[in-house]
């Protein structure tokens, strides 16, 4: 690397490890949310109006939070790859990097094929919370009006 890049590199490798620091908030939020919300609705003996008010305010901030955590995983991939970018500058130069990290081989087969991951644990939670979260309001909705008779 030559003049201002280990800088940027240093800078970019910052903003990447504060993206995942973020990304493990936002997912350690969506499991308190969903572990106080989904109690409220199946556990008590509100009024079916309370209910479907929860079951939408559950909707809408679960998804909001799932997309956020996908938004941030997209930040995350695109920083990896601008750090394989700099470490792949100059990489016949003497002034090279030693050791390649984010342009290694290794390090693209361990982020695309771990088998297992966090990512794709949450992923697949926010999904099916997701869609459980859409069920109880179609749910709610169905008794409100059977309720009210509102049809």
């Amino acid at each position: 690397m030559r003049d201002g890049e280990p800088n940027m590199y240093a800078g970019i490798a910052t903003l990447r490890n504060g993206q995942t620091q973020l990304q493990w908030g936002r997912m350690q939020m969506l499991v308190v949310f969903n572990t106080i919300a989904i109690p409220l609705v199946l556990g008590t003996q509100q009024d079916s109006v309370v209910k479907f008010a929860i079951c939408s305010i559950g909707f809408i901030g679960h998804f909001a939070m799932f997309v956020s955590g996908v938004r941030g995983n997209r930040w995350i991939k695109f920083f990896d790859s601008k750090l394989a970018e700099f470490e792949k500058l100059h990489a016949e130069k003497d002034s090279a990097s030693r050791v390649q990290i984010f342009s290694s081989p290794e390090f693209a087969e361990i982020r695309n094929n771990a088998g297992v991951t966090s990512r794709k644990v949450f992923t697949l939670l926010g999904v099916i919370l997701g869609l459980l979260w859409a069920s109880a309001t179609i749910w709610q909705a169905g008794v409100l009006m059977a309720t009210h008779k509102l049809y």
